[in-house]
Formats: C-alpha cells, sequence, structure tokens
C-alpha cells in the first residue's frame, strides 16, 4: 500500500528528475544495501532536501525514527513538505541548527549516521580537521555500540579545502572501524551518479 501511495504523490513532489527516479526504488535499494532495517533510528546529518531522508523512512517504517538535520531550514521545511504528501511526516523528526556542531540527540540513541557530501563543508568551518574532529567525537555519542557510520565524500570537493581522502579516512579511523566500501548509483545534489560509500562502525 505504501508503495502505490508513493507512486501515486511523486508526480506532485518537487523533486528533480533524476531525485524522482531514485525515490521510485533507487534509493530505497541503497538504503537496504547499507544494512538499515525496520525500526532503526537514523540520523542523516546535513541532509538537505532529503534525497535520503525519504527512502531510508520508508525502509526502516513507522516504529523506526529519521531525523534530518541541516542548518538550511528552507531545505528541511521543503522536505517536510514532500514527506507530507508520502505519509511519512510521522516518523521523520526535522532539526534545525544554525550550523553548530553540537547534535541535541540523547547518547547511543542512533543505529546509522548518514554523512554524505557534507565533510568538505564541515572542514570548511576554519580550513582545518578540527571542526571534523568535533563532529566525529559527537557522531560517536550518539552512535550505539556497533552503530554504522556512512560516509561519501567527493574528491573534488575535498581539494578546494586542500585535503585529500585518506586525510579523512585517517580521521575516522582515529574514533571509528573501516567495515566496507561499495561503488553505487547515488543522488549528489539533484543528479545521480555513481559514487563511492565508506562505511564505518563504532566498536
Amino acid at each position: 500500500m505504501m508503495n502505490n501511495i508513493r507512486r501515486s504523490a511523486l508526480a506532485s513532489l518537487e523533486y528533480s528528475t533524476d531525485a524522482k527516479t531514485w525515490l521510485q526504488g533507487k534509493g530505497e535499494r541503497f538504503i537496504r544495501k547499507l544494512g538499515i532495517t525496520e525500526g532503526q533510528s537514523i540520523l542523516d546529518f546535513g541532509c538537505r532536501i532529503g534525497h535520503y531522508v525519504i527512502p531510508t523512512a520508508v525502509v526502516v517504517g513507522p516504529t523506526g525514527r529519521v531525523f534530518a538535520l541541516d542548518k538550511d531550514h528552507d531545505s528541511l521545511d521543503f522536505l517536510i513538505k514532500n514527506a507530507k504528501k508520502l505519509d511519512l511526516d510521522n516518523h521523520i523528526i526535522p532539526i534545525k541548527t544554525t550550523g553548530e556542531l553540537n547534535i541535541p540527540l540523547e547518547d547511543d540513541c542512533i543505529d546509522v549516521v548518514l554523512l554524505y557530501d557534507i565533510i568538505h563543508i564541515i572542514i570548511g568551518i576554519d580550513g582545518t580537521l578540527k571542526p571534523l574532529q568535533l563532529l566525529l567525537t559527537e557522531l560517536s555519542r550518539v552512535l550505539k555500540s556497533g552503530g554504522l557510520l556512512s560516509i561519501s565524500i567527493s574528491e573534488g570537493h575535498l581539494r578546494e579545502v586542500n585535503y585529500t581522502k585518506q586525510d579523512i579516512i585517517d580521521e575516522i579511523n582515529k574514533i571509528f572501524t573501516y567495515r566496507n566500501l561499495f561503488k553505487e548509483e547515488i543522488m549528489h545534489w539533484d543528479w545521480l551518479l555513481i559514487g563511492q560509500v565508506d562505511n564505518f562502525f563504532l566498536a
């Protein structure tokens, strides 16, 4: 029933053509490949307009929760407006920030963190790795033991802030343990493309 409702509502969504293709099933398949399951609690840090939030909400279902965090309040409003059209807004919780790295969630409450296309922006706060270090510490606080941190970073964006992907991997490995990577069709802003996703777990 949910899938039928979603298909009928897709035409009314204010997303790009690629995003609508993603929401028709590609996004759900990607989320399930990460290992996300029904009933889990997920944090999408820097979610923008919700390309990952919406398929994640479908996968975790009404017994799960998706925390959608962003400093762009207009993007979060856009996300919730579209989520309502899909009957998903009841288990999507928007978190509007002003760009701070403190996360207003309890300790050990999150199963999976999505950190997609945002790391270069975090580094850009002051041009060093210190903001990323602070964020990773916060993510380790809210993640449950054994929880997953999934990242996607563009080499091009990292060059803009004068760091390499290995620099980022090394920093994350100070707190988390590298699990795996895979190449997959993902959303990058409003476009579908083949990207690489790296996954870590919290021991």
